[in-house]
């Protein structure tokens, strides 16, 4: 969240208004229509005589697939239609503004291996969207979003924010992006260091980074 405050304070001083809006209770619904929406597309992409091998899909991707694949088409209309319903509770929500700031995550960035792939699908998504719900509502319902770089937690994890607007405004969410770049390069070019590479700890910046061996 302190990350979002200093955001705000920037893009304040930048010339921009910002102003408090509440939570939306429709981000609620988002976890079970994402779910259902994935479960249809993977089942299209894996055809119906492809086996689910456990050798090659994760138990979650596998149920997923399975629940896709069980979907009637009035179940899979019952979705789109309320895919199309929280976009517009979204778009209405938020009319008052032009851009939503948040957080990227919800809590620290997890560890690797903690979110196992070896459980129950609602189990997964649901913390999924408990670390990312922000991110999770516009994947969902189409808006344009951004997340920027904002610095390092206390452990060295990065932190970022999250930019969210209409479905389409995708220039300007891109444009308020290269405005808080500009405005603060000390923490969005900061990259953290690589725990199994050279650097012994040290914070790497973008200058520090070898040059690609692609002739960049």
């Amino acid at each position: 969240m302190q990350a979002t405050s200093d955001a705000a304070e920037v893009l304040s001083a930048i010339g921009h208004r910002v102003v408090r809006v509440r939570p939306t209770e429709e981000a609620r619904r988002v976890g079970s229509v994402f779910g259902a929406i994935a479960g249809a597309h993977l089942a299209r992409l894996l055809s119906d005589g492809e086996g689910l091998d456990p050798d090659v899909l994760e138990p979650v991707t596998a149920e997923v697939v399975r629940a896709g694949r069980s979907m009637t088409a009035v179940e899979l209309l019952r979705v789109l239609t309320e895919l199309h319903a929280l976009s517009y509770a979204f778009a209405d929500h938020f009319s008052g503004v032009d851009v939503v700031l948040s957080p990227t995550t919800a809590q620290p960035p997890p560890l690797i291996g903690t979110m196992s792939t070896d459980r129950p699908a609602a189990v997964h998504f649901a913390e999924l969207f408990s670390v990312s719900p922000f991110a999770g509502i516009f994947n969902v319902t189409g808006g344009a979003a951004l997340s920027v770089p904002w610095g390092l937690d206390q452990r060295g994890l990065p932190v970022g924010i999250h930019l969210g607007a209409a479905i389409g405004d995708d220039e300007l969410i891109l444009t308020l992006g290269e405005q808080l770049e500009n405005a603060r390069p000390d923490l969005t070019r900061l990259h953290p260091p690589d725990a199994c590479g050279p650097g012994n700890g040290r914070l790497q910046t973008t200058q520090d980074r070898p040059a690609d061996r692609a002739g960049k």
